[in-house]
């Protein structure tokens, strides 16, 4: 019963930074800011750190390409660029401090991109 109740505490636990290298957090941080992608693609042939960060960027870049056709809707359209601007951002920060994060409804999608 007590194993149980560590895996239960283990999983609702919030994310915890994993020790990496200054140059691996950049690689990964750099999944988030659009094109730079291709950057993390070319180098995460074993790291599945960077690759977990490289799905959510492909995921995230594919959004952004979307809502930049919806960009030019007054206030809405806006809206979603603006967000979109802020979870760019928060991912790469997250991915900075080596901290895996999950993008609220883009991480299912991105989880299923296989590398």
């Amino acid at each position: 019963m007590n194993n149980e109740s560590d895996q239960s505490r283990s999983q609702t636990k919030p994310a915890e930074p994993v020790n990496r290298s200054d140059e691996q957090r950049l690689i990964a941080a750099l999944s988030y800011v659009g094109i730079l992608f291709l950057v993390p693609l070319l180098y995460s042939k074993k790291d599945e750190e960077i690759k977990f960060h490289l799905r959510q960027g492909i995921v995230l870049f594919v959004a952004d390409v979307v809502v930049s056709f919806v960009g030019w809707i007054p206030i809405v359209g806006w809206l979603l660029v603006i967000l979109a601007l802020v979870v760019s951002i928060y991912g790469f920060i997250q991915a900075w401090q080596g901290v895996r994060w999950e993008i609220p409804f883009l991480s299912k999608y991105a989880r299923q991109i296989k590398l």
